[in-house]
């Protein structure tokens, strides 16, 4: 990354610490970052291309303030990391939150582990409503506490889980092994996701952010408050005007204007089978 795209992005998400490869750097950067770049999937939702060269992921979530799904932002955040000297590696993980057990998943979700004086952490900065909003210590068993909620890491036989503490439970986010992955790997899993019609983010509008101590989620017309890991209201949108409403104000994502388009049809179809 240049000069000019970290001193961009560094103005992007309001960051204005130390920037040295240690923990607090790294702590402060990730607390920025998911409170300032939204997750989002309305390219995917619209049908139109979703990038993943390095100027097209600076371009739209840094100079064209949007947002974007895993592979955006965690590539993103990976080129930040590696031009402050961290040492960065990229990985993959099987998606677990919400699928039954007996339902298979590919390893489609990055994620990425840095290394500090010895000690792996876990930074994942794209993955939705559960987003970590620090960074998590592979080594630990224990509980860990962030602001936005806690999570907990597990092994076995060199296989992971991350799991986030729910008003109902525990439930596995996501299980991963440590081998690397490269970029050819992540093009090949974000063309299904943002293209197969049986993927969530082309069939769904899907949007989150942390927001002080809330977390926000937008799922189609649902609109959800969380804090930690409790739900604290829900709202049904009725119109299109609302949901591009609640982009801006909840998630300071300025719609393309063919979005209006998508939403109205999917609108017609929800009457349609409504009726």
């Amino acid at each position: 990354m240049t000069e000019l795209g970290l001193s961009r992005y560094l103005q992007r998400i309001g960051y204005q610490g130390a920037l040295t490869a240690d923990l607090p750097t790294l702590s402060g950067l990730v607390a920025r970052h998911t409170q300032s770049i939204p997750f989002e999937n309305l390219n995917a939702f619209m049908s139109l291309p979703v990038e993943l060269s390095a100027d097209s992921v600076m371009d739209k979530l840094v100079v064209e303030g949007r947002g974007g799904y895993c592979y955006e932002q965690n590539a993103l955040f990976r080129d930040v990391l590696m031009s402050l000297g961290f040492e960065v590696t990229s990985l993959a993980a099987r998606v677990r939150w919400g699928v039954p057990p007996e339902v298979q998943t590919p390893a489609s979700h990055m994620l990425l582990i840095l290394t500090l004086s010895d000690v792996k952490y876990l930074v994942d900065v794209g993955f939705g409503v559960t987003t970590p909003s620090a960074p998590l210590r592979l080594d630990s068993r224990d509980v860990q506490v962030t602001a936005h909620g806690n999570y907990k890491i597990t092994e076995e036989q060199g296989y992971y889980e991350l799991a986030f503490e729910q008003s109902s439970g525990w439930q596995t986010l996501y299980q991963f092994n440590l081998e690397p992955k490269q970029d050819a790997d992540y093009k090949v899993f974000n063309w299904y996701v943002s293209t197969h019609p049986d993927s969530v983010f082309v069939r769904n509008l899907v949007a989150a952010r942390i927001a002080g101590q809330y977390r926000y989620t937008l799922r189609n017309r649902e609109f959800k408050r969380y804090q930690g890991g409790e739900l604290l209201d829900a709202t049904t949108l009725t119109t299109p005007e609302q949901v591009i409403a609640c982009l801006r104000k909840h998630f300071n994502i300025n719609a393309p204007v063919a979005l209006y388009g998508v939403l109205a049809a999917m609108f017609d179809d929800s009457l349609a089978k409504a009726g």
